[in-house]
């Protein structure tokens, strides 16, 4: 699945945001996720497209019908594919920021010969956010630490200055306190030198094969100078 672009794949989840970006394929130095279930999922789902790029699934099948553990089930896809995945189970904090950093550097040089990235996605955790999550708090949220996760999306923007960029959240972004959270978000990509769309775009995954209705900013961007 080797392509000529390179990504970086922050707060990854269970991978749906990067989904669209491995079926077209892209390469992916690292993905970052902290919750370890998430990253289970992501895990199998990155196998899965190795396994089938090979004409191989059939490994994931049995491992899907339960015939496989998931020990078995790694191993065999280890063997078969040779590809091991930079999966970062850490979250992005003050004190692990650096060492994170250090890590995708190091992988950067090794696999890829390079110390810059062609694309960053991702999103934040989108609690602190939702209109739902306000909603149950009793100070909606606004002393949540999780408010100012972006801020580390945007430090690593600087880090590895990738090309264009793809920042995801829930719509309650837009209205989180006040509306400066959001425009925080596109102040800071416009000061490290990236030209958004004015426009604010929602889209309902419904709408690109997903079945859910599950409506999500994105704001994408690319280098002032690319414009």
């Amino acid at each position: 699945m080797a392509s000529d672009f390179v990504v970086l794949d922050l707060f990854s989840g269970g991978g749906g945001l990067t989904e669209g970006f491995v079926r077209q394929p892209f390469d992916f130095v690292a993905h970052i996720e902290k919750d370890q279930y998430a990253v289970n999922t992501l895990q199998t789902r990155l196998i899965y497209h190795n396994l089938q790029a090979l004409g191989e699934d059939d490994i994931y099948q049995q491992y899907y019908r339960g015939n496989y553990s998931r020990d078995d089930f790694l191993r065999s896809a280890l063997a078969t594919t040779g590809q091991k995945h930079l999966i970062i189970n850490q979250e992005i904090s003050r004190s692990t920021e650096e060492t994170i950093i250090a890590e995708i550097q190091s992988e950067l040089q090794t696999r890829f010969g390079r110390k810059t990235v062609d694309v960053i996605i991702g999103g934040p955790p989108c609690q602190a956010y939702s209109l739902v999550g306000r909603g149950k708090d009793e100070h909606g949220m606004r002393n949540d630490p999780r408010n100012y996760l972006y801020k580390y999306y945007l430090h690593f923007l600087n880090v590895f200055k990738p090309e264009v960029f793809v920042f995801e959240n829930v719509p309650g972004i837009i209205s989180a306190k006040k509306g400066r959270i959001y425009n925080n978000v596109i102040g800071g990509c416009s000061d490290l030198g990236y030209h958004l769309d004015k426009e604010t775009h929602i889209l309902n995954a419904n709408d690109f094969g997903v079945l859910q209705n599950r409506n999500r900013v994105i704001s994408s961007g690319g280098k002032k100078s690319m414009t």
